[in-house]
């Protein structure tokens, strides 16, 4: 292995470890410092990705820090700043998608992230927008389901994007249309709660969608869009669980680097 081949996995091994460390940050509410954290991540795993663009999981690293810099700044007054991040992420992900189709963990991804670009278009009232991003993201899961129908994440992701239609078509004051994709999302959460029985997520879901759909039935006041949680942290394998989800660390070499952090217990 050449120097700088050497040099570049250590850079991206900090990268990996800031990022290990603003996500334990964020997991103890310290928002600002896992920014500064995730800040510190996404420069060095550009930088990594820059000098070697054929690495296609240190692509997807850069994708996954965008996401998590998106999320930490969604949960601030900068919607537009958030907005943009999950575009970069976008962008990353089509590319690799495009080249290699058979890759379903990034085909996920894909739509994982348009999803929350499209949440936060919809915070910003760019409703055609989100509408557009939204059925995009829908059109992925659906084609993803195709490959394989039984996968019950993956119908569960669809389920997600119904809802999503749904709180934008009412917002769009479209009731007909509200009402068609929660009946939808509802029809397809309740086959998978006969399936899973102790899936606590779904059980949620379903009461959300119950209390969407009566929202407009009972001619209740409008449900806000942050009712349900439906940022679907990019997570290739694994059962979606109630708690917030980790989302996955860049690849991290032996021996990688840590980088210093005060108050981690």
């Amino acid at each position: 292995m050449s120097k700088q081949a050497t040099n570049l996995d250590w850079v991206h091994s900090v990268g990996a470890s800031y990022t290990r460390l603003g996500d334990v940050l964020l997991d103890q509410g310290h928002s600002a410092r896992a920014k500064k954290a995730y800040t510190e991540a996404l420069e060095k795993l550009e930088s990594v990705s820059a000098e070697n663009p054929s690495n296609l999981v240190w692509r997807r690293d850069v994708a996954s820090g965008h996401h998590r810099m998106g999320d930490v700044i969604a949960t601030t007054n900068a919607p537009e700043l958030a907005e943009t991040h999950f575009e970069s992420a976008v962008h990353i992900l089509e590319t690799l998608v495009e080249a290699h189709r058979k890759n379903t963990d990034w085909r996920r991804d894909l739509s994982v992230m348009r999803s929350r670009l499209g949440d936060m278009q919809l915070r910003r009232g760019q409703l055609e927008s989100a509408r557009s991003t939204h059925d995009q993201a829908l059109a992925d899961a659906k084609s993803l389901l195709a490959l394989n129908p039984e996968n019950s994440i993956w119908r569960h992701d669809v389920a997600l994007k119904y809802i999503s239609i749904g709180l934008i078509a009412k917002q769009m004051e479209e009731v007909d249309g509200a009402l068609s994709a929660w009946t939808q999302a509802k029809k397809i959460l309740s086959l998978l709660a006969e399936k899973e029985p102790a899936n606590a997520t779904v059980k949620r879901d379903i009461r959300t969608v119950e209390r969407l759909l009566n929202s407009v039935d009972s001619k209740r006041r409008d449900v806000p869009p942050d009712l349900i949680d439906s940022r679907r942290p990019i997570e290739p394998r694994g059962v979606p669980k109630p708690t917030r989800a980790r989302r996955p660390h860049p690849v991290q070499p032996k021996g990688a680097a840590q980088p210093e952090g005060k108050g981690i217990h």
